[in-house]
């Protein structure tokens, strides 16, 4: 039987069970968000909200030539906060499908916000 591999970092000690546990719900994660995006209609627009820094504005120019690739249609807007405001804005929006890449780490803890009115 292999020896499980521990690490110390910052002083938390790291089970590499722990990590690979984390690593296979990541990597399912995101195959369920693939079969999702594969059943939107490709007639919708796409909405596609990014930090307005380097690191954003990269992960938004990586995603837009993934829709290019699949012939999808889109909408970019980059903001510096997301907050309660911005999300209440959005959410009067007509898109069916928003993508948000490098944002949302400032709303953790917070309480959720409406969607607004059903879109059905």
């Amino acid at each position: 039987m292999p020896k499980k591999e521990t690490h110390k970092y910052n002083h938390v000690l790291l089970n590499s069970d722990d990590f690979m546990d984390s690593y296979e719900k990541f990597g399912q994660q995101i195959k369920e968000a693939a079969d999702e995006f594969r059943k939107l209609d490709k007639k919708e627009a796409i909405r596609l909200i990014s930090h307005i820094d380097a690191d954003g504005i990269s992960a938004c120019s990586l995603f837009v030539k993934f829709l290019n690739n699949q012939n999808r249609k889109y909408s970019v807007s980059t903001i510096q906060n997301l907050d309660k405001k911005v999300l209440k804005e959005l959410a009067l929006e007509p898109y069916k499908c928003f993508v948000f890449t490098d944002l949302a780490s400032g709303l953790q803890g917070q309480e959720s916000v409406h969607p607004g009115p059903s879109r059905a």
